[in-house]
Formats: structure tokens, C-alpha cells, sequence
């Protein structure tokens, strides 16, 4: 595990939303992603929360199983593997499907083992609207066929990625 020592602040026009985000130096294409608002996500993250701070802390590690994980068990932690974001675009992607989990999390912190299931969808949903933002057309439809294969394995439950 990497320090986290590169601190992004995002807020909306009235500045009653703010996230700031935490994240790892390692996790370059998040943080020049994050930066030039790559896709527009600072407004599409930022439309996940309430009103309020929410400091969300982004770790590296790429010996990872997955692209990124959020850790319940570390108050919400997100932790990216670098080698998984071949680019700015797949970074965006990762980490607001990782962010929907940390927000889900803290909503439902008192059922959160009742609630997996739900924030995988609710994760799943958030790409399925937002990836052609920040990926090429070209791999529109691959990225699409895959995100519906997740979807159909949460809803059956052989989907596993230890959230």
C-alpha cells in the first residue's frame, strides 16, 4: 500500500457539496483525469452526494485482483490498481464505480452486508450512463456487453468482488 498524499477538491457552484479526495501519487491518470475534469466527472461525482464534505481516500496497489475496491472494513477506503487504468478515461470509470460504493456505504453503514448486492447495481448503473464519456467509440460496445455480463452475474450472484 502507497501513502496518500495528493489531495483533490471538487465542489459544486454553490458550494455546498464537496468532495476531496485523497489519492495515492501512484494513481496518476485519476489524479490528471480529476484535475482537467476529464468527461466533466467532477459534476458527475459530485451529483452522488448530498450536501456537505465528504473526504474520500484513494489508495494504489497493484497487486489487486480487481481494478479498484472499496474496504467497509477501513471506513470506506478505495483502493485502485494503477496497472488497471491504462487510461485517463478508464481511471474516471473505475474510480466512480468505486466511488458509488464508498456513498452507498455511508449511507447504509448499520445493513451494509445486507446491501452489496444493491451497490454493485447501483455501481454498474453509474457506468452504464456515464462510460462513453471517457472511452474511445470504438470500444463502446465491448465495454457495454461487459458491463451488462456484471449486471446479470450480481443479479444471479455469481458475481464476487468482495465489497
Amino acid at each position: 500500500m502507497d501513502l496518500i498524499n495528493k489531495a483533490i477538491q471538487i465542489s459544486n457552484k454553490s458550494s455546498d457539496t464537496i468532495i476531496v479526495f485523497k489519492v495515492s501519487d501512484d494513481l496518476t491518470n485519476v489524479i490528471d483525469g480529476l484535475n482537467a475534469n476529464l468527461g466533466g466527472i467532477q459534476d458527475l461525482l459530485l451529483a452522488e452526494f448530498d450536501s456537505g464534505i465528504h473526504i474520500i481516500n484513494i489508495d494504489a496497489d497493484s497487486s489487486l485482483k480487481y481494478a479498484g475496491t472499496m474496504d467497509s472494513s477501513k471506513n470506506g477506503l478505495i483502493t485502485i490498481n494503477p496497472s488497471a487504468q491504462s487510461s485517463q478515461g478508464r481511471g474516471m470509470l473505475v474510480l466512480g464505480h468505486e466511488v458509488v460504493h464508498f456513498r452507498d456505504y455511508k449511507a447504509n453503514v448499520s445493513n451494509w452486508s445486507e446491501y452489496k448486492m444493491q451497490t454493485e447495481l447501483n455501481a454498474f448503473a453509474w457506468e452504464e450512463a456515464n462510460y462513453k464519456n471517457f472511452i474511445p467509440s470504438s470500444d463502446h460496445d465491448y465495454y457495454g456487453t461487459n458491463i451488462a455480463d456484471n449486471v446479470r452475474k450480481v443479479k444471479n450472484g455469481t458475481y464476487n468482488h468482495g465489497h
